[in-house]
């Protein structure tokens, strides 16, 4: 090894060090110079840090080079199966739907034929046994005859009437029941 001068050898020996220029011979004479010279360790220390810092602020600043290097990853990428869960759901929703729309038509409304006698509700319960019975039981009384009777179409009519006429009073939801 060639004796070194002065100061600014030992630095440019470092600086062909992380420059990456030595030979496998002259890398073991530089560690044998930085065990002869400990203090420069420090010196070598500090510039490999800052040359990795250059680095990577480098890598940082071009894109183009780092997109070569690493694959990108959309942030939505992340989502992905939440997206076709999402999908999925919305389709089977418009199906069914569908599915619904093209089925048979119904003939007509009619709540009191599909519900058993047995099941009509009465204003028995908000009756006092002495009283005598206001427009509204009356006009009830009537709607449950025409059901009981057959008479549907009346039933509904008398009903939907009781809705319109007292909307406010507790007891017309016994009639709302009976519509369905």
């Amino acid at each position: 090894m060639k004796p070194l001068k002065n100061e600014h050898d030992i630095q440019a020996k470092i600086d062909a060090f992380l420059d990456g220029k030595l030979s496998e011979k002259e890398q073991e004479e530089f560690w044998a110079l930085l065990l002869e010279y400990p203090e420069y360790n420090h010196y070598l220390e500090v510039n490999a840090g800052l040359r990795r810092m250059a680095e990577e602020r480098k890598a940082a600043s071009s894109p183009k080079d780092n997109m070569a290097q690493e694959p990108s990853v959309h942030y939505m990428a992340h989502y992905k199966n939440w997206i076709i869960a999402t999908a999925a759901i919305f389709l089977m929703v418009i199906g069914f739907n569908l599915l619904q729309l093209a089925g048979p038509e119904p003939e007509g409304f009619q709540p009191i034929a599909g519900i058993d006698l047995a099941e009509l509700e009465s204003l028995d319960a908000f009756r006092d046994p002495g009283e005598t019975p206001d427009d509204l039981e009356n006009i009830f009384d009537e709607g449950l005859e025409a059901a009981v009777l057959g008479d549907i179409d009346r039933a509904v009519l008398v009903f939907e009437d009781l809705l319109e006429e007292f909307p406010d009073d507790p007891r017309v939801a016994e009639a709302s029941f009976n519509l369905g």
